[in-house]
């Protein structure tokens, strides 16, 4: 609704006190003109300023004063008479002035609460629309016109319906009128995801809570919406790479089957001519003999255990796996077995003490043990014969006997039941 003008207001006022004053003139008595002037005083609230209800009295009062005097005595009516009616209607005058003074006190308070939650409706990083019980738009702030793309000129007042896709736009009311009559709550208190619409008239995703306030007026509903947008498409790439993770997984497991398939074939016949070599060589007696194809079955076994983890390790799903108890020494002598030629050829040397039982993953650990291991071999200046020590607490590199300059061990472990660190 359009304000009237504050000159026009200014105008009107002074227009019926000055009619007031012409009545007052005519009448017989003063009183009527008094209440005249009081009323044209409760008026000039409407220019919400108490100066301007001031002034208004001020020459309502200085009229009254000045009929008294200007008007010729009524016969038949006592002086006294005339005195009391003038001063009750300076009373009615300064009492519409108290009146208003009280309600444009009050008035202010309201403004500025509502200033108030105003601004925390314009910080709010949510949209906050509220509405009444027509459905129509009674707020709206700032995240709420860069949500929707409307200014709230352009809501205010209209049916929130407008910012509803079908089948939402047409039901609204309708569910509005179903909860006044049975109580049923669809939304309000739950809350839940909608759809919206822009002012381009793009539909999009929104959380949707609706609170109900009851108030002077009525009720009033309360939505909090949120665009996911956002949210939506990243829960829809979470989900794809979800069942491509899982396509992936299958994938490999069952590359997996098929290589520890092909690959325990020829690792068969090693074992089973190696051990048949021994057996045959066994009566002969040769040690040294004996001795390398020993190894050579026994690394041919762990190469078989190593794959048949492999395999396991594949078909590992999302649930984490239980830790075993691992004799730590037992791993790192046979990494040292198996890298046994590796050492040779690099005129190494790797001393093996005291270790740990630990709760761990078999594999991982031997994994672990291998890479350092072979790390050491590797990374080492050339012509220097590297030396590695495996200690219960630490595991050392050292080039030609004069050790890595940083000297900060590469793992550190304490003995099982106490704490352990790597």
């Amino acid at each position: 609704m359009r304000s009237i003008p504050k000159p026009r207001i200014v105008f009107s006022c002074l227009a019926l006190m000055l009619g007031s004053f012409a009545i007052d003139i005519l009448l017989p008595l003063g009183v009527a003109a008094g209440i005249l002037h009081a009323i044209v005083v409760l008026l000039s609230v409407t220019l919400r300023r108490i100066g301007y209800v001031a002034a208004f009295a001020s020459l309502g009062t200085l009229l009254t004063v000045a009929g008294y005097f200007l008007k010729d005595p009524t016969p038949g009516i006592a002086e006294w008479i005339v005195v009391v009616n003038r001063g009750l209607s300076i009373l009615g005058i300064w009492g519409a002035v108290l009146l208003s003074w009280f309600h444009l006190r009050s008035a202010l308070e309201l403004e500025r609460s509502r200033e108030r939650l105003r601004g925390l409706m314009d910080t709010a990083v949510d949209g906050v629309i509220t509405i009444d019980e027509r459905g129509l738009v009674q707020s709206y702030n700032q995240a709420a016109e860069r949500i929707f793309g409307y200014a709230a000129e352009e809501v205010v007042g209209r049916n929130v319906s407008m910012l509803m896709p079908p089948p939402y736009h047409g039901e609204h009311d309708g569910y509005l009128r179903n909860y006044f009559r049975t109580g049923a709550k669809k939304i309000i208190g739950i809350g839940r995801e909608v759809e919206g619409r822009r002012k381009d008239g793009s539909v999009f995703p929104l959380d949707l809570a609706v609170s109900e306030l009851r108030i002077d007026e009525g009720r009033v509903f309360l939505g909090l919406v949120r665009d996911i947008t956002t949210r939506k498409a990243q829960e829809a790439q979470l989900r794809d790479y979800a069942q491509r993770l899982e396509r992936s997984n299958r994938e490999l497991e069952s590359f997996a089957s098929v290589a520890s398939h092909d690959l325990q074939e020829p690792l068969r016949k090693v074992v089973a001519f190696g051990q048949r070599l021994r057996a045959k060589l066994a009566a002969e007696a040769d040690p040294e003999a004996q001795d390398y194809l020993k190894r050579m079955t026994d690394a041919a076994q762990r190469m078989q255990q190593l794959i048949n983890d492999l395999l396991s390790f594949s078909r590992v799903t999302s649930k984490a796996q239980p830790f075993v108890p691992v004799d730590l020494g037992a791993v790192v002598r046979e990494v040292v077995e198996d890298l046994e030629t590796r050492i040779e050829k690099e005129q190494g040397r790797v001393t093996v003490g005291p270790l740990p039982d630990l709760d761990a993953d078999p594999l991982q650990m031997r994994q672990l043990f291998q890479n350092l291991i072979g790390n050491a071999l590797k990374f080492r200046r050339p012509g220097v014969p590297p030396e590695v020590t495996i200690e219960g607490r630490r595991i050392e590199a050292r080039e030609g006997g004069g050790g890595v300059p940083s000297g900060r061990p590469v793992l550190r472990s304490e003995r099982k039941g106490q704490r352990s660190g790597h």
